[in-house]
């Protein structure tokens, strides 16, 4: 091959690529909805998005336009809400295999269960003997005020100051015992959760 048909046939090429480029269309829409064709998109219209245009007028690639700033904001809540559900979805596979490594039936589970509730009944025995002896202090002490009253007498800043002292016990002393109540409920509701996954897990459905 001569060196003039290579030069004649470089030429040639380099022409039939510069047609393509020539021919390629851009088309786009404006602010006001007008659709534009050119060979070039302007600037301050590349983040609405356009079209690449072949020499038949198929569309050859599409540019979407650049996300609004609620869009934005929509993808990071978006993103953010497939994370929480990823962090769920492994920390539940990670409570299962705790559950298949602990329990190997449903009778050890509610084993498990019946003795945290021993605890639990434990703890509550203890305060009702102590709610016991404190409500019978604060019984001597509000007769001793009433005998005082009843007297004419007027009731001793000291004896006042104890009340209030086995008053606020009595309070505490209530609170522990209405929260033992709320532990038991959630005692039995997560070990009822757990013989119901088991049951998942090991294939045999929830009404077996």
């Amino acid at each position: 091959m001569s060196n003039t048909f290579r030069i004649l046939l470089a030429a040639i090429l380099l022409t039939g690529t510069l047609c393509v480029h020539a021919q390629t269309v851009y088309r786009w829409v404006d602010e006001d909805g007008e659709v534009h064709y050119g060979h070039s998109v302007p600037p301050e219209h590349t983040k609405r998005g356009y079209e690449v245009l072949g020499r038949d007028g198929i569309v050859r690639e599409r540019v979407e336009p650049a996300p609004t700033p609620d869009e934005l904001s929509e993808r990071r809540v978006q993103r953010e809400r497939e994370r929480e559900l990823a962090e769920l979805q492994r920390s539940q596979e990670a409570r299962d295999r705790m559950l298949l490594v602990t329990h190997n039936s449903e009778d050890s589970i509610l084993s498990s269960m019946e003795m945290e509730l021993v605890a639990l009944n434990s703890q509550r025995a203890s305060i009702r003997v102590a709610l016991d002896q404190v409500e019978h202090r604060f019984e001597r002490l509000m007769a001793q005020a009433a005998e005082h009253s009843d007297e004419g007498r007027q009731v001793p800043a000291s004896l006042q100051d104890s009340i209030e002292e086995v008053r606020a016990e009595l309070r505490r002393l209530r609170a522990d015992q209405s929260a033992l109540d709320e532990r038991e409920e959630s005692v039995r509701a997560r070990y009822q959760a757990d013989v119901e996954r088991f049951r998942e897990l090991m294939g045999r459905g929830s009404e077996s």
